[in-house]
């Protein structure tokens, strides 16, 4: 990861989407992540959709391993921003921890 301390998920945003623009997808992949991570990390609603959006386009344009990151960090966006503003018991597991300890038919 490449932030600075309190710099929030905007910034490695804007850098994946032009490692994107370069045709530089793993790195746009690992930016992206590191947005997501931040976005998910204050419940950030708009930083997470930003962040899925671009996950979902890296995804389009990628192949491999990045696609598949790309593809783990669009699920992991879509778990965080179901439980953004949802039950507070939940938000001290991670949006991953969240995604993970969902039983099948959807409960926690």
């Amino acid at each position: 990861m490449s932030t600075r301390r309190g710099e929030g998920w905007a910034s490695p945003l804007r850098r994946a989407a032009e490692a994107l623009g370069r045709d530089r997808l793993g790195l746009a992949a690992r930016e992206a992540w590191t947005a997501g991570v931040l976005a998910a990390s204050t419940d950030d609603e708009a930083g997470l959709v930003a962040v899925r959006d671009l996950a979902v386009a890296i995804r389009d344009a990628a192949e491999g391993r990045v696609r598949s990151d790309a593809e783990s960090l669009a699920v992991y966006c879509s778990a965080a921003l179901s439980s953004a503003g949802g039950d507070p018991r939940a938000r001290h597991h991670s949006p991953l921890a969240r995604l993970l300890l969902r039983r099948p038919d959807g409960e926690r």
